[in-house]
Protein backbone atom coordinates (compact mmCIF):
# COMPACT_ATOMS: atom_id res chain seq x y z
CA UNK A 1 0.00 0.00 0.00
CA UNK A 2 1.51 3.49 -0.61
CA UNK A 3 0.90 6.03 1.95
CA UNK A 4 1.32 9.34 0.85
CA UNK A 5 3.13 12.06 3.59
CA UNK A 6 0.26 13.02 5.66
CA UNK A 7 -0.42 9.22 6.83
CA UNK A 8 2.63 9.14 8.60
CA UNK A 9 2.18 12.67 9.93
CA UNK A 10 -0.87 11.37 10.94
CA UNK A 11 0.19 8.52 12.46
CA UNK A 12 2.62 10.55 15.40
CA UNK A 13 -0.44 12.17 16.47
CA UNK A 14 1.66 15.11 17.50
CA UNK A 15 -0.25 17.91 20.09
CA UNK A 16 -1.68 20.48 18.41
CA UNK A 17 -1.43 18.71 14.55
CA UNK A 18 -3.60 20.94 12.54
CA UNK A 19 -3.69 20.94 7.98
CA UNK A 20 -3.69 24.20 6.73
CA UNK A 21 -3.31 24.47 2.84
CA UNK A 22 -1.87 21.50 2.47
CA UNK A 23 1.00 21.74 5.16
CA UNK A 24 0.99 20.78 8.79
CA UNK A 25 1.00 22.99 11.82
CA UNK A 26 2.17 21.76 15.32
CA UNK A 27 3.38 22.17 18.51
CA UNK A 28 7.23 21.33 17.72
CA UNK A 29 7.91 18.01 19.97
CA UNK A 30 11.76 18.55 19.79
CA UNK A 31 12.11 22.31 21.74
CA UNK A 32 9.11 21.61 23.49
CA UNK A 33 8.54 26.11 23.60
CA UNK A 34 5.12 25.96 22.17
CA UNK A 35 3.70 22.51 24.12
CA UNK A 36 3.39 25.80 26.52
CA UNK A 37 0.65 27.64 24.30
CA UNK A 38 -1.11 25.51 21.84
CA UNK A 39 -1.83 28.78 20.19
CA UNK A 40 1.79 29.70 19.81
CA UNK A 41 2.40 26.29 17.41
CA UNK A 42 6.16 26.97 15.46
CA UNK A 43 6.44 23.47 14.17
CA UNK A 44 5.55 22.85 10.88
CA UNK A 45 5.70 19.89 8.21
CA UNK A 46 6.13 21.52 4.68
CA UNK A 47 4.59 19.25 2.56
CA UNK A 48 5.72 18.64 -1.08
CA UNK A 49 3.58 19.17 -4.47
CA UNK A 50 2.92 15.90 -5.11
CA UNK A 51 2.19 15.23 -1.59
CA UNK A 52 5.14 11.99 -0.93
CA UNK A 53 7.79 14.59 0.91
CA UNK A 54 7.85 16.88 3.90
CA UNK A 55 10.51 18.47 5.88
CA UNK A 56 10.37 19.62 9.48
CA UNK A 57 10.94 23.18 10.54
CA UNK A 58 10.51 24.80 14.25
CA UNK A 59 10.69 28.42 13.90
CA UNK A 60 11.36 28.82 17.38
CA UNK A 61 14.73 27.37 17.19
CA UNK A 62 15.36 27.23 13.55
CA UNK A 63 15.38 23.73 13.76
CA UNK A 64 15.29 22.02 10.07
CA UNK A 65 14.76 18.42 8.98
CA UNK A 66 13.52 16.14 6.50
CA UNK A 67 10.91 14.17 7.53
CA UNK A 68 13.12 10.62 8.14
CA UNK A 69 15.85 12.61 10.13
CA UNK A 70 12.65 14.04 11.99
CA UNK A 71 11.69 10.71 12.98
CA UNK A 72 14.63 9.71 14.03
CA UNK A 73 15.02 12.94 15.91
CA UNK A 74 11.73 12.19 18.19
CA UNK A 75 12.20 7.88 18.42
CA UNK A 76 9.38 6.79 15.86
CA UNK A 77 11.85 4.14 14.78
CA UNK A 78 8.98 1.92 13.93
CA UNK A 79 7.16 4.34 11.70
CA UNK A 80 10.77 5.57 10.52
CA UNK A 81 11.28 2.00 9.19
CA UNK A 82 7.61 1.42 7.93
CA UNK A 83 8.40 4.98 5.80
CA UNK A 84 11.65 3.78 4.74
CA UNK A 85 10.28 0.49 3.50
CA UNK A 86 7.42 1.96 1.68
CA UNK A 87 9.79 4.65 -0.36
CA UNK A 88 12.27 1.65 -0.98
CA UNK A 89 9.12 -0.33 -2.26
CA UNK A 90 8.10 2.67 -4.94
CA UNK A 91 11.40 4.02 -5.58
CA UNK A 92 11.57 2.89 -9.03
CA UNK A 93 8.31 3.31 -9.78
CA UNK A 94 8.36 7.02 -8.13
CA UNK A 95 11.10 8.26 -9.86
CA UNK A 96 9.61 7.47 -13.61
CA UNK A 97 7.95 10.54 -14.72
CA UNK A 98 3.92 9.37 -14.81
CA UNK A 99 1.62 11.69 -16.59
CA UNK A 100 -1.41 10.86 -14.48
CA UNK A 101 -3.16 13.79 -15.23
CA UNK A 102 -2.30 16.52 -18.54
CA UNK A 103 0.78 18.87 -17.28
CA UNK A 104 2.23 21.90 -18.86
CA UNK A 105 5.22 20.64 -20.96
CA UNK A 106 7.00 23.05 -23.24
CA UNK A 107 6.01 22.89 -26.98
CA UNK A 108 8.49 22.01 -29.40
CA UNK A 109 9.59 24.64 -32.17
CA UNK A 110 8.03 23.74 -35.39
CA UNK A 111 11.64 23.46 -36.95
CA UNK A 112 12.40 21.26 -34.92
CA UNK A 113 14.36 18.18 -36.83
CA UNK A 114 13.22 14.48 -35.34
CA UNK A 115 15.92 11.31 -36.71
CA UNK A 116 14.69 7.94 -36.97
CA UNK A 117 17.78 5.68 -35.97
CA UNK A 118 18.64 3.40 -38.65
CA UNK A 119 18.21 -0.21 -37.37
CA UNK A 120 20.71 -1.27 -39.67
CA UNK A 121 23.39 0.49 -37.35
CA UNK A 122 21.38 0.70 -34.17
CA UNK A 123 19.31 -1.89 -31.51
CA UNK A 124 17.88 -2.32 -28.83
CA UNK A 125 19.76 -2.40 -25.43
CA UNK A 126 18.30 -5.68 -24.61
CA UNK A 127 20.29 -7.81 -27.12
CA UNK A 128 23.53 -6.48 -25.55
CA UNK A 129 24.41 -7.88 -21.81
CA UNK A 130 27.09 -5.92 -21.03
CA UNK A 131 25.50 -2.73 -21.89
CA UNK A 132 22.45 -3.68 -20.11
CA UNK A 133 24.37 -4.54 -16.95
CA UNK A 134 26.00 -1.08 -17.33
CA UNK A 135 22.72 0.80 -17.06
CA UNK A 136 21.52 -1.87 -14.28
CA UNK A 137 24.52 -1.36 -12.47
CA UNK A 138 24.06 2.70 -12.46
CA UNK A 139 20.25 2.14 -11.31
CA UNK A 140 18.59 3.87 -13.98
CA UNK A 141 15.04 3.51 -14.26
CA UNK A 142 13.79 0.69 -16.56
CA UNK A 143 11.69 3.36 -18.42
CA UNK A 144 14.52 4.91 -19.48
CA UNK A 145 16.45 1.37 -19.71
CA UNK A 146 14.06 0.50 -22.53
CA UNK A 147 14.16 3.46 -24.94
CA UNK A 148 18.37 3.06 -24.78
CA UNK A 149 20.40 1.41 -28.09
CA UNK A 150 23.66 0.61 -28.92
CA UNK A 151 25.39 1.17 -31.55
CA UNK A 152 26.57 -1.59 -34.19
CA UNK A 153 27.55 0.33 -37.53
CA UNK A 154 31.36 0.18 -38.25
CA UNK A 155 32.03 4.51 -38.49
CA UNK A 156 31.17 4.85 -34.91
CA UNK A 157 32.22 4.10 -31.52
CA UNK A 158 32.01 0.70 -29.94
CA UNK A 159 31.11 0.07 -26.40
CA UNK A 160 28.41 2.80 -26.50
CA UNK A 161 25.18 3.10 -24.88
CA UNK A 162 22.98 5.81 -26.81
CA UNK A 163 20.34 7.65 -24.60
CA UNK A 164 17.68 8.81 -26.82
CA UNK A 165 16.39 12.73 -26.18
CA UNK A 166 12.67 11.85 -26.65
CA UNK A 167 9.58 14.32 -27.42
CA UNK A 168 6.52 11.66 -27.30
CA UNK A 169 7.52 9.01 -29.89
CA UNK A 170 10.30 11.01 -31.80
CA UNK A 171 14.15 11.71 -31.45
CA UNK A 172 15.81 15.22 -31.44
CA UNK A 173 18.82 13.87 -30.40
CA UNK A 174 21.10 11.80 -28.31
CA UNK A 175 23.93 11.20 -25.94
CA UNK A 176 25.93 7.95 -26.51
CA UNK A 177 27.90 7.33 -23.31
CA UNK A 178 30.87 4.84 -23.00
CA UNK A 179 30.73 1.29 -20.67
CA UNK A 180 34.43 1.37 -20.51
CA UNK A 181 35.63 4.63 -20.07
CA UNK A 182 34.51 8.50 -18.81
CA UNK A 183 33.99 9.61 -22.63
CA UNK A 184 30.68 10.36 -24.11
CA UNK A 185 29.26 11.92 -27.18
CA UNK A 186 26.35 14.35 -27.94
CA UNK A 187 24.53 14.31 -31.11
CA UNK A 188 23.97 17.84 -33.38
CA UNK A 189 20.78 16.91 -34.57
CA UNK A 190 19.74 20.21 -33.45
CA UNK A 191 20.59 23.44 -30.99
CA UNK A 192 19.22 21.80 -27.79
CA UNK A 193 20.70 18.88 -26.35
CA UNK A 194 19.23 19.13 -23.08
CA UNK A 195 17.66 15.69 -21.99
CA UNK A 196 13.78 15.36 -20.52
CA UNK A 197 13.07 19.05 -21.91
CA UNK A 198 9.64 18.49 -23.33
CA UNK A 199 8.59 15.99 -20.63
CA UNK A 200 8.48 18.21 -17.23
CA UNK A 201 5.89 19.59 -15.71
CA UNK A 202 6.29 23.03 -16.19
CA UNK A 203 3.57 24.41 -13.15
CA UNK A 204 5.87 22.51 -10.51
CA UNK A 205 10.01 22.85 -9.66
CA UNK A 206 12.07 21.88 -12.57
CA UNK A 207 15.70 20.68 -11.68
CA UNK A 208 18.38 21.65 -13.97
CA UNK A 209 21.01 19.35 -13.65
CA UNK A 210 24.28 18.92 -15.44
CA UNK A 211 24.46 15.10 -16.24
CA UNK A 212 22.10 12.34 -17.19
CA UNK A 213 22.67 9.68 -14.69
CA UNK A 214 22.09 12.50 -11.77
CA UNK A 215 18.94 13.95 -13.37
CA UNK A 216 17.22 9.97 -13.51
CA UNK A 217 17.28 9.77 -10.14
CA UNK A 218 15.30 13.31 -9.69
CA UNK A 219 11.89 14.03 -10.43
CA UNK A 220 11.06 16.45 -12.70
CA UNK A 221 14.69 17.34 -14.21
CA UNK A 222 16.26 18.11 -16.63
CA UNK A 223 19.99 17.50 -17.60
CA UNK A 224 22.37 19.76 -20.00
CA UNK A 225 24.80 17.70 -20.42
CA UNK A 226 27.29 20.50 -20.65
CA UNK A 227 25.72 22.39 -23.67
CA UNK A 228 26.75 26.28 -23.87
CA UNK A 229 23.59 26.82 -26.41
CA UNK A 230 21.10 26.13 -24.00
CA UNK A 231 20.31 29.40 -21.98
CA UNK A 232 17.23 30.54 -23.89
CA UNK A 233 16.02 27.14 -23.66
CA UNK A 234 16.31 26.76 -20.10
CA UNK A 235 14.67 30.60 -19.18
CA UNK A 236 11.70 28.97 -20.95
CA UNK A 237 11.38 26.67 -17.22
CA UNK A 238 9.39 28.79 -15.26
CA UNK A 239 10.05 27.05 -11.83
CA UNK A 240 13.47 26.03 -12.44
CA UNK A 241 15.78 24.89 -9.12
CA UNK A 242 19.70 24.36 -10.25
CA UNK A 243 21.34 21.25 -8.67
CA UNK A 244 25.22 21.11 -9.60
CA UNK A 245 27.32 18.31 -8.16
CA UNK A 246 28.99 19.21 -4.69
CA UNK A 247 33.02 20.10 -5.55
CA UNK A 248 35.25 23.06 -6.61
CA UNK A 249 32.73 23.95 -9.99
CA UNK A 250 29.69 22.68 -8.51
CA UNK A 251 30.18 25.55 -6.05
CA UNK A 252 31.12 28.06 -8.55
CA UNK A 253 28.18 27.65 -10.67
CA UNK A 254 25.59 27.89 -7.85
CA UNK A 255 27.35 30.58 -6.33
CA UNK A 256 26.66 32.04 -10.02
CA UNK A 257 23.40 31.26 -10.11
CA UNK A 258 22.57 32.49 -6.26
CA UNK A 259 24.10 36.13 -7.35
CA UNK A 260 21.86 36.24 -10.55
CA UNK A 261 18.67 35.85 -8.20
CA UNK A 262 18.06 31.85 -9.50
CA UNK A 263 17.36 28.91 -7.02
CA UNK A 264 19.79 26.89 -6.32
CA UNK A 265 19.96 23.32 -4.50
CA UNK A 266 22.83 22.25 -1.84
CA UNK A 267 23.24 19.00 -0.90
CA UNK A 268 26.96 19.03 0.55
CA UNK A 269 25.53 18.14 3.81
CA UNK A 270 23.86 15.18 2.69
CA UNK A 271 26.15 13.87 -0.49
CA UNK A 272 29.68 15.68 -0.08
CA UNK A 273 31.51 12.55 0.02
CA UNK A 274 30.26 10.88 -3.15
CA UNK A 275 30.58 14.35 -5.31
CA UNK A 276 27.12 13.39 -7.14
CA UNK A 277 23.84 11.94 -6.80
CA UNK A 278 24.07 8.96 -8.71
CA UNK A 279 27.03 7.73 -6.97
CA UNK A 280 25.73 8.59 -3.59
CA UNK A 281 22.42 6.46 -4.84
CA UNK A 282 24.46 3.79 -5.96
CA UNK A 283 26.83 3.77 -2.88
CA UNK A 284 24.56 3.96 -0.23
CA UNK A 285 21.51 2.50 -1.62
CA UNK A 286 19.05 5.65 -0.38
CA UNK A 287 16.34 5.92 -1.85
CA UNK A 288 15.02 9.32 -0.12
CA UNK A 289 17.10 11.46 -2.07
CA UNK A 290 13.10 13.83 -2.99
CA UNK A 291 13.17 14.32 0.32
CA UNK A 292 17.32 15.93 0.94
CA UNK A 293 16.52 18.15 -2.46
CA UNK A 294 13.44 19.33 -1.10
CA UNK A 295 15.29 20.27 2.12
CA UNK A 296 18.15 21.90 0.69
CA UNK A 297 16.84 24.66 -1.91
CA UNK A 298 17.75 28.11 -0.91
CA UNK A 299 17.30 31.02 -2.95
CA UNK A 300 18.38 34.98 -1.90
CA UNK A 301 20.64 35.99 1.04
CA UNK A 302 19.69 32.38 2.49
CA UNK A 303 21.92 30.95 -0.99
CA UNK A 304 24.56 33.11 -0.26
CA UNK A 305 25.06 32.73 3.30
CA UNK A 306 24.70 28.65 2.61
CA UNK A 307 27.53 28.82 0.38
CA UNK A 308 29.57 31.16 2.54
CA UNK A 309 29.48 27.91 4.81
CA UNK A 310 30.01 25.63 2.30
CA UNK A 311 33.26 27.65 1.04
CA UNK A 312 34.79 27.59 4.50
CA UNK A 313 34.29 24.00 5.60
CA UNK A 314 35.60 22.86 1.81
CA UNK A 315 38.04 25.30 1.25
CA UNK A 316 36.61 26.37 -2.09
CA UNK A 317 37.53 29.68 -3.97
CA UNK A 318 36.11 32.39 -5.81
CA UNK A 319 36.47 32.56 -9.32
CA UNK A 320 36.97 36.41 -8.47
CA UNK A 321 39.51 35.45 -6.02
CA UNK A 322 41.43 33.18 -8.24
CA UNK A 323 41.62 35.54 -10.98
CA UNK A 324 42.66 38.18 -8.11
CA UNK A 325 45.59 35.13 -7.23
CA UNK A 326 46.92 35.10 -10.65
CA UNK A 327 47.12 39.19 -11.41
CA UNK A 328 49.03 39.49 -8.30
CA UNK A 329 51.56 36.19 -8.90
CA UNK A 330 51.83 38.41 -12.46
CA UNK A 331 52.75 41.21 -10.67
CA UNK A 332 55.07 39.48 -8.21
CA UNK A 333 56.79 37.77 -11.35
CA UNK A 334 57.24 41.05 -13.88
CA UNK A 335 59.04 42.43 -10.31
CA UNK A 336 61.34 40.00 -10.14
CA UNK A 337 61.90 39.74 -13.92
CA UNK A 338 63.07 43.57 -14.05
CA UNK A 339 65.85 42.91 -11.11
Amino acid sequence: MNNGIDYFINQLQLNGLVEKNGNYNVACPICGNSNKSVSMKKGWFMVSDDGEYATFHCFNTGLNFTFSEFLEKIGEIALLDEFTNQKKQSYMKTRDVVKKKKINTIKADTKMIYKKLSSKSFESIKNHPDHLQYMRNRLVPKEIIKNCLVYTGNKWYNNYVVIPFINGDRIYGFQARSITEKSFYISKLNDITILNYFNIDNDSNVYVMEGAFDAFHVKNAVAVLGASKGEHYIKKIKRRVYLYDCDQRGYTDSLKMAKSGEKVCLLWKYISEYKDINNYVVSTGDTDIMTKILNSIYSGTDAIMELFKIKRKYGYFDVEEKNEDKLQREKIDNILKRK
